[in-house]
């Protein structure tokens, strides 16, 4: 992606078998409506909180793009919190 001056990034913990999965609809909306003006959703699956994304990065994938026509960035899954912790929340 070429670098954006007034660039906007949206990290945002996803969970494929969590209450809340249905928000990917709504970030795929934004997705694709801010797109063009700089910014950009990027979804970080986390599998601490109640064992809710178990799925390897390719799972998380597939069934986020069936389901929920998911084209967004997802990271491979990212430890919030303990002696992992990803570097992404160190300052948080």
């Amino acid at each position: 992606m070429p670098k954006r001056e007034n660039q906007v990034i949206l990290f945002i913990n996803v969970a494929s078998q969590c209450g809340l999965t249905p928000q990917y609809s709504g970030l795929v909306e934004l997705d694709q409506k801010y797109s063009d003006r700089g910014f950009k959703v990027i979804g970080v699956p986390c599998n601490q909180f109640g064992a809710q994304e178990p799925g390897s990065p390719q799972q998380i994938k597939d069934f986020t793009a069936s389901k929920y026509n998911v084209e967004f960035t997802l990271l491979e899954k990212q430890d919030v919190n303990g002696a992992n912790r990803s570097p992404l929340y160190l300052n948080v």
